[in-house]
């Protein structure tokens, strides 16, 4: 897979694929670095101490909806 772009509030978030495991991602969001992993249900998460997670479902659905 190759880097996309996603557009939120914005800002542009580049989005990469995570350590050749299936459906996860790595973003830069504000210089920290977010795994977005599925959790059981098979939607994607992130949970980071300095990011909001209303932002990160945000982008969650995002990223969502360009690749599955």
């Amino acid at each position: 897979m190759e880097k996309a772009i996603i557009h939120l509030d914005g800002k542009d978030y580049h989005i990469l694929p995570g350590n050749d495991k299936e459906k996860t991602y790595m973003v830069e969001i504000d210089s920290h670095q977010v795994t977005f992993r599925p959790d059981e249900s098979g939607k994607l998460r992130a949970s980071h101490d300095h990011i909001p997670n209303e932002f990160l479902s945000r982008l969650a659905q995002k990223i969502e909806s360009y690749f599955f």
